[in-house]
């Protein structure tokens, strides 16, 4: 039978990669949370006149709080040759991300504007008259926003007296959508990973570090001196909490035929046929993900100085993998597909979180 070659073909959720895409994979067949709540109102407004002068200003507030997940993001290429009885194809450049976000931006925007009066004839017959005209001069606004998720974390870490730690507590993701200034939360990326695992594998998770200088004579000396220079010692042990998730390729559809029963090895996929299937020149993969959940326990030590100098490390274990404990929350089945030969994504789902405004009451 013929050999039929398929060039290059991404298979994503979004491009670029994005975790809070519509289009991502959430953790269970129940869904992801993906919300955003904003509001705003005035603080106030003024528009006195001096002369021929109008001074407009105004100021104003605003917050937008998002979340999206648990979720899975993954993208990787696949390129091979099929002859309806076997297939042969090349993975690469696989990139994933999992887990939960959530964010917190407000600020206030300031606006100032100064306006010209100038008198204008105009001619209207017996209507004829004298008119005010109004012309803009100068016009400006400034935006202020605070990250205020952000805040709150440097003010735990100062608590924790691990301040200048950023591996810690939550993970801090930019970019992940434009109305926050960074978004937080158990977030993992991996990219290249299924060359070394035939799998795609990402483990979100969140560490709570608990410092044990204060209780160790000499050392909270030091560390006193240091956060003088603002930096800072930690010493102690972290324990977390783990969201891992597995995503596992099932078959491959292309040219009219299901390919299953893959094996993997390295980067090469081979699967042989298994029915017939849709087709076109659609390219399809299936894959099942496999969410789970540990816990994490281990120790580490950090010394910084002035924000600059910053040396440390730690190492944690999975607690209920090293028992061999298992909390199995089930395997579902998903899939991803494009265009035979496209390297680019058809124009899904805008990305927009499912939005709600809150609006003060009106008398």
């Amino acid at each position: 039978m013929a050999v039929t070659n398929f060039p290059t073909t991404l298979l994503a959720t979004s491009q670029p990669l994005n975790l809070c895409s519509p289009d991502s994979i959430p953790y269970f067949p129940s869904g992801a949370i993906d919300i955003g709540v904003s509001s705003s109102g005035t603080i106030f407004s003024v528009d006195p006149t001096i002369l021929v002068w109008n001074f407009d200003v105004s100021a104003g507030w605003f917050f937008f709080a998002g979340m999206c997940g648990p979720s899975i993001a993954l993208q990787f290429n696949l390129a091979g040759s099929y002859d309806g009885n076997s297939l042969t194809a090349t993975l690469n450049g696989d990139q994933i991300q999992g887990g939960f976000l959530f964010g917190l931006t407000a600020g206030v925007d300031l606006n100032f504007a100064i306006s010209q009066a100038s008198l204008v004839w105009v001619k209207d017959g017996w209507h004829s008259h004298v008119e005010t005209v109004w012309n803009s001069k100068f016009s400006t606004t400034l935006n202020i926003q605070f990250d205020m998720i952000g805040i709150i974390l440097s003010i735990v870490l100062k608590m924790l007296e691990e301040d200048g730690q950023t591996n810690t507590l939550l993970q801090k993701v930019n970019d992940i959508n434009p109305n926050l200034l960074a978004s937080y939360g158990l977030f993992d990326e991996v990219t290249n990973g299924f060359v070394e695992t035939g799998d795609f594998s990402v483990r979100p998770g969140f560490s709570l570090p608990i410092n044990f200088v204060e209780f160790i004579p000499g050392l909270s000396e030091i560390n006193e001196a240091l956060e003088a220079l603002a930096g800072g010692l930690f010493i102690g042990p972290t324990i977390g909490i783990t969201i891992p998730a597995q995503v596992n390729l099932t078959d491959i559809q292309v040219g009219g035929q299901n390919y299953s029963n893959l094996q993997i090895s390295g980067s090469t996929v081979t699967g042989t046929t298994t029915g017939p299937a849709g087709g076109g020149t659609t390219l399809e993969v299936g894959l099942t993900r496999t969410p789970g959940l540990d816990f994490t326990l281990g120790i580490g030590a950090n010394v910084s100085i002035c924000k600059i100098f910053s040396l440390g490390g730690s190492y944690s274990v999975d607690i209920l993998e090293l028992l061999g404990i298992q909390i199995d929350l089930g395997t579902f089945p998903t899939s991803l597909s494009n265009t035979v030969g496209s390297t680019t994504l058809a124009e899904g789902k805008a990305f927009q979180l499912a939005e709600v405004i809150l609006e003060a009451p009106t008398a």
